[in-house]
């Protein structure tokens, strides 16, 4: 799955009005840094990627 660059916003709206990250504040970026730092999202061709791992993970998740 191609990401383009724009998903920083998507991110954010998603999670920018949640009380969980309020306090500390948590932004976009941090969400997308830990999620390629676990290798569910990858950097390529000026585009993120969602890896299997993400995909799996994913799939997992919104079958809960």
């Amino acid at each position: 799955m191609r990401c383009p660059r724009r998903l920083h916003p998507q991110v954010g709206a998603a999670v920018d009005k949640d009380p969980l990250v309020q306090d500390p504040r948590l932004f976009a970026g941090h969400f997308i840094e830990r999620l390629e730092s676990v290798g569910c999202l990858t950097w390529k061709k000026d585009a993120w990627h969602t890896t299997d791992l993400g995909r799996t993970i994913a799939n997992e998740l919104s079958a809960n």
